[in-house]
């Protein structure tokens, strides 16, 4: 049986890996030709599922497609979310960038907050990072319950 896709009874072992699709969202596109956010999911949706010889994701690691992140400034981007650990986004990605996610997606799945330290992430993910938000529980002080 698959793992719950949500809920608060399983919020501490499931992950998401987000990919905006509509990035770079003002650039022009031919009939037919995607974006390159599209092609970045299509790509990492490749690896998820073993493809490219890198085996079949972690079954806690939930992906999905969205419409923006709000990161258009500096697209292509790809967030990291889990309940009572940091989430994440990364900016300025590309296919070529789908190990190195993934690579990172294992970091932070073992990880305990989820603040990976930057020494330990992949080369190409270096320097990415645009966005680095706490998780409620450390703002409201660890005996709120908020995820």
């Amino acid at each position: 049986m698959p793992p719950p896709r949500s809920g608060r009874r399983a919020a501490g072992n499931v992950h998401r890996l987000y990919v905006c699709t509509t990035c770079v969202r003002d650039l022009r596109l031919a009939p037919g030709e995607s974006s390159r956010g599209q092609r970045l999911a299509d790509e990492l949706e490749r690896h998820l599922h073993g493809a490219n010889g890198h085996g079949p994701a972690d079954p806690r690691l939930h992906f999905l497609k969205v419409p923006c992140l709000n990161g258009c400034l500096r697209p292509c981007n790809v967030a990291f979310r889990a309940s009572r650990k940091y989430n994440l986004r990364f900016s300025r990605l590309g296919p070529e960038d789908a190990g190195a996610i993934f690579e990172f997606a294992r970091a932070y799945l073992e990880h305990s907050t989820g603040d990976v330290p930057e020494d330990e992430w992949p080369e190409a993910l270096r320097g990415r990072r645009t966005v680095r938000t706490p998780p409620p529980h450390l703002l409201l002080g660890s005996g709120s319950g908020a995820d």
